[in-house]
Order: structure tokens, then sequence, then C-alpha cells
């Protein structure tokens, strides 16, 4: 679905020690793939990408069908931490700040075409849940090493940034209910305890967070 780094870690939004990056450095095998998905993302460019989104027979350059239901959360993967600058605030922000105790919608979003796909999916979402104080909907405008610079991706992250839904390209009819369903889901667990809660005392924003 995305290219994440250690998708088993919790995310943090503390910066690396020396001897982190030194670690790093001296891995073969994590500076090998990241070269080649580098290699690959420089040698596919914009031509590529819209010609794979026309070859794939109508579908939108879609890569995956969305689960039907949540991922379990011992299963599910944690969403990284991103930083970058709110375009509202200007501020320098962390996607793991924004997602802890929240209900969360990300959208990663890098064309024209890819934000008709995310509005494909998530506007019921929005219209049931925007108001509500403990959802959250993130748009990120960067790649992210996703497949297809063309494609919109879509994540719903619970209040441990874990990732527990996931669709892409255009939305068909049950990947949009279906996602309005798990959010719902998602929603009621953490109201009943089942899920972690919002952070006490702090103030939710009732805007998109766009980075």
């Amino acid at each position: 679905m995305y290219i994440f780094e250690n998708p088993t870690d919790p995310p943090s939004t503390a910066s690396k020690t020396w001897q982190e990056k030194k670690d790093e450095l001296l891995d073969r095998d994590r500076h090998l793939a990241k070269r080649k998905a580098l290699v690959k993302e420089a040698t596919q460019g914009y031509f590529h990408d819209f010609h794979e989104i026309r070859r794939e027979g109508g579908h939108g350059g879609k890569s995956w069908t969305a689960p039907p239901v949540l991922i379990r959360q011992d299963k599910a993967l944690y969403f990284p931490n991103i930083q970058g600058t709110s375009l509202a605030s200007r501020k320098t922000t962390h996607t793991t700040d924004l997602f802890k105790g929240r209900i969360s919608v990300v959208t990663v979003l890098t064309a024209r075409v890819s934000e008709e796909h995310a509005n494909s999916f998530v506007a019921d979402v929005l219209e049931d849940w925007e108001e509500d104080p403990l959802f959250r909907y993130i748009q990120l405008k960067e790649p992210l090493g996703i497949t297809n610079k063309h494609v919109g991706y879509i994540y719903l992250v619970d209040p441990d940034c874990k990732i527990r839904w996931a669709g892409n390209a255009y939305a068909t009819e049950e990947e949009r209910q279906g996602l309005r369903k798990a959010v719902a889901v998602l929603m009621a667990r953490v109201r009943e305890g089942k899920e972690s809660p919002a952070v006490a005392g702090e103030t939710l924003a009732d805007a998109p967070v766009t980075l």
C-alpha cells in the first residue's frame, strides 16, 4: 500500500540521535531499499504514472481494493510521523501530534485527479463527522513514496496512530460505504472506551489540516 519505514514501530516526533543516524547509515539493507525506491521514483516520472492510470482499464490506477471491515488493531501498522508546515497556521506540525487521541481520515494528494479520488471516498464521512471534536480530516500534499503520484490515497488512522483502513483511486460504492461504516464503528468504540480516548483538556481544531 505504501513505503513506510518501520511500520510496526510507534511513530515519534523526537529528532534522531547521532547514534541512530549512524546506525541507519550502516544498515546496508535499508540503504539499498531506499536507493532502489528513489531510483524507481526518479525514472518513472509524470508520463509513466499517467500512462499507468490509463493502462489499467478504467480503474484509475487502483492498486488494491479497500477492505470491507476495519483492520484489527493488533494487525494494523503505524502511520509514520510526517513533519510539515500547516497551510492554515504556517507552523511546523507533526502528524503524530494530530493523530493522538483522535480518529483521523488522512488523504495523500499530489495532483488534481488525486483530489477527485479523495473526494469520492470522504464526502459522506465529512458530512457525518466533520463537526465532531473527536474527528479530524488531514490532507498531506506529498507523495510519501507512493506507487503512482497521480492517485489519491486515503487512510483511516486510530487514536494510537495505527492504520485501520486504506483505499486508493476512485472509490467504488462498496468502498465509499465501507469507509463510512469504518469511521462510525471506530467513533463508537472510542466513546465506549474500547479504543484510546481523546487527549483530555485539548482543544481540537474544527478546520481540516493540510500539510
